[in-house]
């Protein structure tokens, strides 16, 4: 476990509470992804790709 100093995953969240500190002893970590954000790469692709048949 880090520290990442990029932006927090929900801006509202931490603009009500701030950083949520880890004060506990880590026995494991499991990562599960969720669905990809509207900036991934696919997604951008497709809005490319849908603004260009817009025009067509």
């Amino acid at each position: 476990m880090g520290v990442d100093r990029k932006s927090p995953i929900s801006w509202p969240l931490y603009e009500r509470h701030g950083v949520f500190r880890y004060t506990g002893a880590l026995r494991s970590v499991t990562y599960r992804p969720g669905a990809p954000g509207p900036d991934s790469p696919a997604a951008v692709a497709q809005a490319l790709r849908d603004a260009a048949a817009a025009f067509e």
